[in-house]
């Protein structure tokens, strides 16, 4: 069983959609286009989640809804002096809707849906290090209630509260020096939640802006499962089902911080965002069996910064996005492996809006980011013999991760 747990907690490191460590950063069309460079610039129902005090900038009401996919997620293993192994690629699609309402004058209420953390990471069934992971999952939605105020013409704030679902499941093959027997861990995703709180400022002067958002951290205690799949030799079958059963994994979503500054000339702007996430708190992990501890594991993560870069010119009825972003992983080169080969990675954006919202139809915004992940090694983990009544685990050599990826956004925007 403990074996088990510890690789529960394992996914819990599993690669997001190209934020350091499980983040996924992208969660709007308009900013992802800017390569997520927006906390000062947030002028649309997605400050919700950039800057809620952006809310403030734009007197109508509006909705926004879309998805972003996942496109193409490429990731391989290449052992030192051995054939390159590859993961299985995955199309996930992740929610994204938010609606806002100026009220009173200078008020402006708001609420969000959208997934902060999480996306799968998948080998194939022939994947060396499969007694470490075979499939791992972690998915969030994240339930956003935000207002905002405009203080004085030039400054505004906004708070909002994190009603985040949680979900994580593993499942990977216990080996019997011969055979080899599957468990899936899991638990449901509207069974488990956790509550946070937001703020964010915005001050303009002339052609600049100037935006700060502090997200805190937010706790999730996990309810599993443990499951076991036949795998066919009755002694085997028992031996896993020994370890089978309930368990609790408490998770910390980190918080984070993001700053930024705008400058707007005409119909072009500039944007930069300094990001920084507070992994540092992401130190331990506990599974517990009632009131006993089953796993304690030190993760020992760095807190970690992104540099943000973003432009966007209006042209009539279309706007252009361009963006560039350099993203630094908090994982320690000790904790490298299949499940998270976490890297430094620098992700470049295009986007583009058509047409004006108002009425019946909406304006469209398309964005694509492609990332490139820097290389990373990771070290050797021993065979694990088993005995006659637990598993053991198939040793994988030290060697290479390599990663890129791409994501695509697809957002309607109706304005009344």
């Amino acid at each position: 069983m403990k074996r088990a747990v510890v690789i529960l907690v394992m996914i819990l490191l599993a690669p997001a959609a190209f934020a350091a460590g499980f983040q996924i950063a992208a969660q709007g069309a308009r900013a992802m286009g800017m390569g997520g460079a927006y906390t000062a610039v947030a002028e649309d129902a997605t400050a919700i989640w950039y800057n809620p005090a952006g809310l403030t900038q734009h007197r109508d009401g509006e909705f926004v809804f879309g998805s972003m996919w996942a496109t193409k997620t490429d990731f391989s293993f290449t052992p030192n002096g051995g054939a390159t192994q590859d993961g299985r690629s995955g199309n996930d699609i992740l929610p994204q809707v938010y609606l806002s309402q100026p009220f009173g004058g200078r008020y402006v209420a708001g609420i969000g849906v959208n997934t902060p953390f999480g996306l799968p990471v998948k080998w194939e069934p022939s994947f060396t290090g499969r007694s470490i992971a075979y499939t791992s999952l972690l998915r969030t939605i994240n339930v956003n209630p935000t207002v905002a105020m405009a203080v004085t013409p030039n400054f505004s704030i906004g708070f909002g509260a994190d009603y985040m679902f949680s979900k994580v499941q593993l499942q990977r093959s216990l080996w019997f020096g011969g055979p080899e027997a599957q468990t899936k861990l899991k638990n449901e995703l509207f069974d488990d939640h956790g509550w946070g709180w937001n703020a964010g400022l915005m001050w303009t002067s002339g052609d600049w802006r100037l935006g700060a958002t502090y997200r805190s951290s937010i706790d999730v205690d996990h309810d599993v499962t443990v499951t076991a799949f036949s795998s066919g030799n009755a002694a085997i079958d028992a031996a896993v089902a020994r370890g089978t059963g309930p368990a609790t994994v408490k998770i910390e979503y980190p918080s984070s911080l993001n700053l930024g500054v705008a400058y707007v000339r005409g119909n072009m702007t500039f944007s930069v965002d300094l990001d920084r996430t507070d992994w540092s708190s992401f130190d331990q992990l506990q599974v517990l069996r009632g009131t006993t501890a089953l796993l304690s594991r030190n993760t020992n993560w760095d807190d970690s910064w992104a540099w943000r870069f973003g432009f966007r010119k209006e042209s009539g009825p279309l706007t252009w996005r361009l963006g560039f972003y350099r993203d630094q992983t908090p994982q320690p080169s000790a904790d490298v492996g299949p499940i998270l080969p976490d890297a430094d990675r620098n992700g470049y954006s295009i986007g583009i809006s058509l047409g004006a919202p108002g009425g019946i139809w909406p304006s469209v915004d398309i964005a694509d980011i492609y990332v490139k992940f820097s290389d990373r090694n990771g070290p050797a983990v021993p065979t694990v013999l088993p005995t006659l009544t637990t598993a053991g685990a198939l040793g994988l050599a030290a060697g290479t991760y390599a990663t890129t990826g791409n994501e695509l956004a697809l957002n309607l925007h109706w304005n009344w």
